[in-house]
């Protein structure tokens, strides 16, 4: 995999290796060098949001505003619900009654 330097000496890292390691904005990596190689190895401490008695909570240092990354978490959680919901709802947007049941609507069967 390769990936280009740019002009302030940055570096993007691939997705796919993102997602491999759990790397998120604000990630902590220790960088080691020998003779040809650089070597990124990201630094997981414990888990900075866990959940408690069903509530989501933080303990460590924050490194970005709490109050975006809380707005991120809600959105997630409601675009999984409105996904689950899309199931239930016809092509005119008329709620069905129950999974699996007509829709009421007129138009769809």
């Amino acid at each position: 995999m390769e990936t280009i330097l740019d002009r302030f000496g940055r570096i993007v890292l691939p997705k796919k290796i993102r997602e491999d390691f759990n790397l998120k904005a604000g990630t902590q990596i220790q960088i080691e060098e020998n003779e040809k190689s650089i070597i990124l190895t990201p630094i997981h401490g414990e888990p900075n949001l866990h959940m408690k008695d069903g509530v989501l909570v933080f303990s460590g240092t924050p490194l970005e505003d709490l109050g975006k990354a809380l707005t991120k978490h809600r959105e997630e959680g409601l675009k999984t619900i409105r996904k689950t919901n899309e199931n239930l709802i016809c092509s005119h947007r008329r709620p069905q009654r129950q999974m699996g049941e007509r829709s009421g609507c007129t138009v769809c069967p």
